[in-house]
């Protein structure tokens, strides 16, 4: 029993390596880096990929910020909050949560280009604001 164990182990062992050295190969043909002898058109295949990227990067969301604030003054704390989740043309959504001791309303607003066509509470329009600045500060 333990010399047939020890050579199923071995035989899947060896299975295992082939495999791995099969998958291995495959990839590696694809993933060739870059050398100084690169064809034009492995350039401009690399370059189209590039700007690809970059297009589906800029629908993205970018930016976000979370304001915690208190709809109520005389009733309760901090509990309600807007979340605003845009991308680098400044469009998205915004939830807003409004929170008070026998009920939690939530809302949801489509921003495009930082305007939204339904009206917006101060605090929605602070989070826009301050998402929009997040955007625009470099990063490093």
């Amino acid at each position: 029993m333990s010399t047939t164990y020890f050579l199923f182990t071995l035989l899947f062992f060896v299975w295992l390596s082939y495999l791995t050295f099969l998958i291995y190969r495959q990839n590696s043909q694809k993933l060739k880096v870059s050398s100084p002898q690169a064809s034009a058109a492995d350039q401009g295949l690399v370059e189209q990929k590039l700007r690809q990227l970059e297009e589906r990067l800029s629908h993205t969301i970018s930016g976000t910020y979370l304001l915690r604030f208190n709809p109520f003054e005389e009733i309760g704390g901090d509990q309600s909050f807007v979340l605003t989740l845009l991308d680098n043309s400044h469009s998205g959504v915004i939830i807003t949560s409004l929170h008070n001791r026998g009920s939690t309303r939530i809302y949801a607003k489509a921003i495009k280009n930082g305007n939204s066509s339904t009206t917006l509470s101060k605090e929605e329009k602070t989070a826009i604001l301050k998402t929009i600045s997040h955007l625009s500060t470099p990063r490093q």
